[in-house]
This record gives structure tokens, sequence and C-alpha cells, in this order.
């Protein structure tokens, strides 16, 4: 019977001091804008593991469950996972880590593990492997023995003694690139060719020339592009490396957007089947979105790690609120989850209220000088007034400065106004209360809601109704939530007698989101308050 020592991150605490826990099987993503800490909070993490007194930048701590183990466990496991070194007579027999990492002892094995609660010393390798952005183009590259690794201990040793694995790196290399794998075990230097040869396949024990010299005619697969091998190089580690916590900084490096998002779609349907621990940091929406395909099948925990000042916190949507996201087909077929990159989203009713506004907020921008600033605001159509408040919960929750811009016609139910408000983390004062109730009331008993659709503000009398809506859309402004003043975005140019995408593209085919001040006006409040 298989003898395991199953060790796991249980949580993570950052500088700022937030715990978030994670899944013992599945993927935790890491995301977050430029600069904010995602590849140093996954280096402290490994780093952390091995020494309790590791920098501490972005982490301030972990916790790791580990279970209480003794002499006789640890060789049984070592001998699953690990490949054994003959020491000279007299000495104990080593082991070497799959991935790479310093030969151990079982004896010292026991002592380093049991060192501390928290922290594994040398014993970590045989647990955990970290792979920084681009170091994976080389590990499924060269020959057995390469990068200085023992050829026995290396993951390419088990695709020679298993060829179902073999079958299985092939296969997932053809699904992404159209390209099968041999692996060459017959020409004396062991090593990944792309293609099949077109002869038959001898037995084992009676080789050919004819097969020798068709396989070893094959590209190898260091000669590919970057993006195969990085690929690759994380699929071997997955499935040869023995590794129950792995730990990857950009796995999307080098890839295509359908590459991307076919290697996060496998990656978290492997992580449960074969009981991993992965925890990777992307900017990349495709690998994302590949994670969430899979989701069915996969157990996904998305973290968003936001940096003021020297602090770093973290903001996390758990496994069961990503399924609860992923499976409204709305959010699902929307660019929503483009919002975990930026520092601000906007959400909008419709696409073509997006192009709109974006063009004018970069108008803006460019006028202004404050292009980087625009550049981290996106705009993300919602389908519709009734999912905005679930699509800023949603980012809000992950640290995502989440506003709505919305047609003046959401005043006509508060319950509306009410939820986008909390969405976007705002409270409903008792001021808003009463500056509401004073305006639908003359709004109901004027009839004006028809009028006020395509008017906006203007369409209300003037006196004390003009004056409780322009504070109740000054205070809800403060919160972000914007509503548009004239009333419907075509509003603000009704030369343009058409409606969505086609008064867009005339719009901005006539220069308008650079020529008309009111939307200037409205939507510089969008811009005004970002990153500050």
């Amino acid at each position: 019977m298989a003898v395991t020592i199953r060790v796991r991150i249980a949580s993570i605490r950052s500088s700022g001091g937030d715990v978030v826990a994670l899944p013992d099987a599945g993927v935790t993503c890491i995301v977050g804008g430029n600069n904010v800490g995602k590849s140093q909070l996954l280096r402290e993490i490994h780093a952390r593991l091995n020494n309790a007194d590791a920098s501490r930048i972005t982490l301030d701590d972990l916790e790791i469950l580990k279970p209480a183990v003794e002499h006789d466990q640890v060789v049984s496991f070592l001998d699953q996972i690990a490949v054994r070194q003959a020491a000279t007579p007299g000495s104990a027999d080593s082991y070497q880590p799959i991935t790479g990492g310093q030969s151990l002892t079982p004896t010292t094995f026991l002592t380093q593990y049991n060192a501390s609660t928290d922290f594994l010393l040398s014993a970590r390798d045989f647990f955990a492997w970290y792979a920084s952005a681009g170091s994976l183009t080389d590990f499924a590259s060269g020959g057995l023995g390469g990068a200085g690794m023992n050829p026995v201990a290396h993951p390419l040793m088990r695709l020679f003694r298993d060829g179902d694995l073999e079958s299985q790196i092939s296969e997932l290399a053809h699904d992404a690139f159209g390209q099968s794998l041999t692996l060459d075990r017959i020409n004396g230097d062991v090593r990944l060719r792309v293609g099949k040869p077109d002869v038959e396949v001898p037995p084992i024990d009676h080789p050919t020339v004819e097969y020798a010299d068709a396989v070893s005619g094959l590209p190898t697969l260091e000669a590919q592009g970057d993006g195969i091998r990085s690929f690759l190089g994380l699929a071997l580690a997955v499935v040869a490396g023995f590794t129950q916590m792995l730990l990857v900084d950009e796995p999307e490096a080098f890839l295509h957007p359908s590459q991307a998002r076919a290697i996060g779609r496998w990656l978290g349907e492997e992580a449960v089947k074969r009981d991993i621990q992965v925890i990777l940091a992307t900017h990349d929406r495709d690998l994302l979105l590949g994670l969430l395909d899979g989701a069915a099948n996969a157990t996904i925990n998305i973290v968003r790690i936001t940096r003021v000042d020297d602090t770093n916190r973290l903001h996390q949507l758990p496994p069961d609120q990503v399924a609860d996201v992923w499976a409204d087909p709305v959010l699902r077929y929307s660019n929503v989850l483009q919002g975990l990159f930026h520092a601000v989203a906007v959400i909008c009713e419709a696409d073509a209220d997006c192009r709109f506004y974006g063009a004018v907020v970069d108008q803006i921008a460019v006028d202004t000088d404050r292009r980087a600033r625009a550049d981290n605001i996106l705009m993300v159509p919602s389908g519709g007034k009734a999912r905005i408040a679930a699509m800023a919960k949603s980012l809000a929750r992950l640290g995502v400065d989440a506003r709505a811009i919305v047609d003046f016609e959401v005043l006509r139910k508060r319950d509306d106004v009410i939820n986008i408000v909390q969405a976007v983390g705002g409270t409903w004062t008792e001021q808003m209360q009463t500056n509401y109730v004073a305006l639908t009331r003359v709004a109901n008993e004027k009839s004006l809601w028809d009028q006020l659709k395509h008017q906006g503000i203007a369409g209300l009398p003037g006196g004390s109704s003009y004056v409780v809506c322009k504070q109740l859309l000054g205070d809800l402004c403060s919160l972000g939530m914007y509503i548009v003043p004239v009333g419907e975005m075509e509003d603000f140019d009704k030369s343009i007698d058409l409606h969505g995408a086609a008064w867009v593209s005339a719009m901005l085919e006539s220069g308008g989101h650079r020529t008309c001040l009111a939307a200037s006006q409205f939507l510089s409040q969008v811009l005004d308050p970002a990153l500050t």
C-alpha cells in the first residue's frame, strides 16, 4: 500500500494582515496590476517553506499542514517520489528530489521535516517546486542529465519508463500545437522530439535501424519555439515531477492566447486529478479564462494582490464564489475578469456605452496628460442594469475599485439604486433617502419619467426638485455611481438619429467624443478620482 506524506499550505497572511485560505488540491491564481508584488509573493512563499527567517515584503507568514511521521514512513515515501542514491559501505543511502534540490538521507529528512511546524528546511524540495517566469522553457528540453541534473532523477526518466505518461504529454502537445511528440529512447540520447516516426515501432528488446533513423530525423523539442517548450515544461513538471505543491510565475509566458487558455484548462483539471496544490501568478486573462473553463472539474481560487505604499493586501474570491460568477453567462462572456488586472473597473449597461465612454475618457486623458490613469481604467459591459450590482460585488471583493455608469432612468426604482450603491462599496444615507423621496414624488405626481428618460435632470421643473436631484447625483457620484445627467448616452447628441452601436460609430466618426462638452464634463468625474 502506498505511503504518502501529504503536506499543504493551509493559508497565507499578507504584510497588510489579510489571511487567505488555500484549497489543498486545485489552483490558487494570484492576479493584480503591474508592480504590486505577484512574483515577489510566490518567491516569498517558496522561501518561507525553507526558512522561517526568509525575507518578508509581501508575505507576513504562512501556515502549513503536515502530519507527524516516523523513520519507516519516510523511507517508504522517499522510495516512491525520489531517486535512491546508493551510499558507500557503512553509510545510509540518500534520495534526490525529481525536480532538483539537495539529496537527503531519511534521517536528515526527518530532522529537517520535524524542525518546526510551519517550515520544512531542506525537506521542502521533496514537496514543493518553484518555477520562475520563463524558466519552464528548458525543463522538458534537452536530454537526460540536462541542466546539471542527475539523469536518473530527471523527470524525462519517468516518461522513459512509462509510455502512458509519454502519451499524455504527446496528446496535450497535439491538442495545443497540432504536433505530437516522441521520446527518443533508442539513439543513446534520451530526449523529446517533435512528430511521429513513419516506420513501425519495434519491440523494446528488438530495435531496428530503420526506426532509430526515423526517430533521429525528427526535430528536437529544444529546437522549437519558447511557447511550446514552456507549455510542455509545465506539463512535464505536473505529470512527472512528484510535486505536491507547485508554484509557477507566469505560466503563460511565450504562449498565444489560445495556448494560454489551453494550459489553464488542463492545469486546473490536472491539479485536482493529481491532488496537487498549485499557486500561480499571472497577468493574463486567457490563462484565467482557461482555468475557469475547466471549473466543473477543477477547484479555482482567485486572490488579487494590491499594494499601497509598502503594504500589500490580499483579496479573495474563493472557489464556491468563482463557480457562481462563472455560471452566469453574461459575466462569463464579458470582459469583467480583465478588471482584475486594472485599478478601476467602470461597469456600464452595454457594449456601446463602454465604447463611447471609454473614448471620451481617453480623450480627456490625452488633453490633460493623464494617460497612465486612463490606462488603468477598464470599461465593462453588464448586459443591463440588473447585473451591475452582481458584477461590482465580485470585483470589489477582489479589491478592484468598482464603479458604475447608469442611465438616468435607474432612479425610477429605489432598490436598484441602493443595490448598486452598496455593490460599489457605498452606503445609502438618510440624506440620500430624503432627496430620493422628494425627487420621485415630483416625477410620479407629474408623470415625468418618460420625459426624464431622454432629458435627465433638465426634464425636472425648476426649484426644489431640481436642487435635490442635483444633490442626489452628486452624492452618488462621490460613491462611484455615475448617473447619466442627460438621460441616456444617445442624448448627449440628439442630432444623430440612431441608437446603440450605430450612434456610437456615428459619434466617433464625427469626433463627438472630443467635442461634446457635456460628455466630457460628466466623464471627467470618472477620471479625476482614479488612483488617488
